[in-house]
């Protein structure tokens, strides 16, 4: 080997040359085609197809990514009402119950129209239930009343 201040000698040479057509070799065994010009081309071919791969897919991934965000979106703010409708109801169905004094909870049983309609029987005794029948009745409109 030289010193770096003149040509390397020949002996050395023949080494580079000899390590760099190895070195080609080895490339073509592994790439299954030579080191030239069309070696390379097939690897940037192979590359830029499978970039372009890697692109669709990415592409499509962020589509699916952004129609899922929309339908959790949409699905959150149903939920959001959903609660709020949920609350009122609730709301609601305590507003609208009664209490029968005398009578302790939990003693009506499965139906309660079935237990006020004997309660009412039993305990109230109305001696003429044709009153809610006459007024029933009625549906028709009298003049002058």
């Amino acid at each position: 080997m030289g010193d770096g201040a003149g040509p390397p000698c020949e002996p050395c040479l023949s080494k580079i040359m000899a390590a760099i057509h190895d070195l080609r070799g080895s490339l073509a065994r592994r790439s299954g085609g030579g080191c030239g010009p069309s070696a390379s081309g097939s690897l940037k071919k192979k590359v830029s197809e499978k970039v372009l791969t890697a692109e669709t897919d990415i592409a499509h991934l962020q589509s699916t990514s952004k129609t899922l965000e929309d339908q959790v979106w949409f699905l959150t703010t149903k939920h959001e009402q959903l609660a709020v409708r949920l609350e009122d109801q609730e709301g609601r169905a305590r507003r609208n119950n009664i209490q029968v004094v005398g009578v302790p909870e939990g003693v009506e049983g499965p139906s309660v129209e079935l237990f006020m309609e004997t309660l009412i029987a039993d305990y109230l005794r109305p001696k003429e239930l044709s009153l809610f029948s006459r007024t029933h009745s009625r549906l028709n409109w009298i003049p002058g009343i």
